[in-house]
């Protein structure tokens, strides 16, 4: 990367640039957010990993966000290379949210070890100046998923019907088949059933596919998904009733939320909003139902066996469950 490249100025978003911080002083305002004290975020994120000197540091910038920005850092020493992401944060609004995700995927990684978030290994600032001009950043350094890609909903090549493509650039990003369509939503609507509080009903929500917050892997012939980010984590339930809320209705909202949010996403990620074919209800009922069996076995879902659980769903009639699912619109 040449000096002219890194003169462009820094992208907030993909059509609006900073006023004056440049691409280079984004890279230069990493490098010290990594390097300072001695490389102290580093050795924190390297800290069983580190078994030589650092031979090379190579950043990339990956993403803009609408409230930060992703960027990877490959690190090479003589017998290892590990990959990391470094998230950074310029409006205020984005600082807030950063250090909020920051707080839940590090309280949630404890309360719940499970392998599909991120680590996340420090958080800082860097303040950045020059001459009269000065920029406060936020940036937060996390495990980096690799060969886990981004996502979305696209025209199919020749016949133009709807399908998955995988953003893997080195593989030509292909396109998923529908039986790799229907593992993709099970593992994912698994995934947040899991991390689903049945008591308190605190749920990782909103999560949104247009916002690339599943990425998926099929690097070894399996699907595998991971949960990139966690935006907030509490109960929705006060959106519905200020009352008291049975836990058994709370989880038939929480399901019938999360087969609807399953099918929805935007067109290659930011055209028109589109709907998934009805396939992705079952691949979603799958999902919470095994999501579900772990959590009775671990008792952390005792108010019930499975059975009733799917009982008390098939005896709801069509009608009740339109006024559920109509008391659902309110949250989109």
């Amino acid at each position: 990367m040449g000096p002219s490249t890194l003169a462009l100025p820094f992208k907030l978003t993909l059509s609006e640039a900073h006023p004056y911080l440049t691409l280079g002083d984004y890279f230069e305002a990493i490098q010290t957010f990594l390097l300072r004290n001695n490389g102290k975020s580093l050795k924190v994120a390297l800290q069983h990993s580190l078994h030589s000197p650092i031979d090379t540091l190579l950043i990339r910038s990956e993403k803009h966000g609408a409230l930060y920005h992703i960027a990877s850092v490959e690190i090479f020493m003589a017998s290892q290379r590990i990959k990391l992401a470094v998230s950074t944060a310029l409006s205020e609004t984005g600082k807030a949210c950063l250090n909020r995700e920051y707080d839940i995927i590090h309280s949630l990684r404890r309360s719940h070890p499970l392998p599909y978030l991120p680590a996340v290994y420090v958080r800082g600032r860097v303040d950045w100046r020059r001459k009269k001009a000065r920029e406060d950043l936020v940036m937060v350094l996390s495990q980096w998923f690799e060969d886990f890609h981004e996502w979305h909903t696209t025209h199919g090549n020749a016949d133009g019907k709807r399908r998955i493509r995988i953003w893997d650039h080195r593989n030509n990003n292909p396109y998923l088949s529908r039986e790799e369509t229907f593992q993709l939503f099970r593992q994912a609507s698994k995934i947040l059933t899991l991390y689903y509080d049945p008591e308190t009903f605190r749920q990782i929500y909103p999560w949104h596919h247009a916002a690339g917050d599943f990425v998926v892997s099929t690097r070894t012939g399996i699907m595998e998904v991971r949960l990139a980010t966690v935006r907030k984590y509490a109960s929705i339930m006060e959106a519905f009733t200020a009352d008291p809320v049975n836990p058994l209705i709370a989880m038939v909202y929480f399901f019938l939320n999360l087969t609807i949010r399953m099918r929805l996403d935007r067109l290659d990620g930011v055209g028109d909003t589109i709907w998934s074919e009805d396939f992705a209800v079952e691949a979603s009922t799958q999902g919470f139902f095994e999501a579900v069996e772990i959590m009775h076995r671990e008792k952390r879902f005792t108010r019930c066996g499975v059975e009733e659980l799917v009982s008390l769903l098939q005896s709801f009639e069509p009608p009740e469950l339109e006024r559920l699912f109509q008391s659902l619109c309110g949250l989109y």
